[in-house]
């Protein structure tokens, strides 16, 4: 249902979601602003509603990419942008708005199978070598949950008893009714350790606006109105 709206899954083993079908919550699919309205999915592959804009675009330029989309679906609009480079990938939403009354909207940042301990500080948050540090805002929740469900959501073949899993999230409230709200994040997933990927986002990365960031001395022009992004 939300899987086709800006998912961004990070993997440096290869594991991270193994059988992890079962026990995710699929309202927070990592990359995705959604809502939870307490109902159960709905609709098929014909009957779901989809993105109203057309606007997903991209560029390569060297080590590096950016691909940014404009989101109009279920009543939930924003603008996301997402840029890739050898050391970081940065995260970025502006014009987040929702007119579904009573629905909190989450951005989320990760969810994914608990590996070992969670370490945190002021500014970070660290997991399985992966660092997740805010960006001109902040995290609404960062810690480990309890995720459980069975097979039949993804291959009922397997049998329908209960699957109980710990998993790690990260997520971004919007609140309810948001009009206009951004967020930003920067995820380093080389293994730095999390105070020196902290400093590396404080030294390399700024959000100036939704249509432009820098990212050390390389600047990422995003034209909405023509689809177009420039990396110079």
């Amino acid at each position: 249902y939300f899987s086709a709206d800006g998912a961004l899954l990070v993997r440096r083993e290869g594991d991270e979601f193994f059988d992890v079908a079962p026990v995710w919550n699929w309202r927070h699919v990592p990359g995705t602003t959604s809502y939870d309205d307490g109902k159960e999915l709905w609709g098929t592959h014909l009957r779901l509603p989809y993105n109203k804009s057309s606007k997903v675009f991209g560029v390569v330029s060297g080590d590096m990419m950016a691909v940014a989309m404009e989101y109009d679906r279920d009543s939930v609009m924003a603008r996301k942008t997402w840029i890739f480079s050898p050391d970081a990938i940065v995260c970025m939403g502006h014009d987040v708005t929702s007119l579904r009354s009573g629905d909190e909207i989450v951005t989320t940042v990760e969810q994914t199978r608990l590996v070992g301990k969670v370490k945190s500080g002021k500014n970070y948050v660290w997991h399985n070598g992966v660092t997740y540090v805010p960006v001109g805002s902040s995290f609404s929740f960062a810690g480990t949950v309890l995720g459980q469900g069975d097979w039949t959501v993804a291959a009922p073949y397997y049998g329908d008893g209960l699957v109980k899993e710990e998993l790690f999230e990260v997520n971004i409230s919007h609140g309810v009714c948001p009009d206009g709200a951004t967020y930003g994040y920067c995820i380093v997933p080389s293994g730095m350790d999390p105070k020196t990927a902290v400093r590396y986002v404080r030294k390399n990365v700024r959000m100036i606006s939704e249509s432009q960031v820098a990212l050390g001395s390389v600047k990422i022009d995003i034209d909405w109105n023509n689809n177009m992004i420039n990396i110079r």
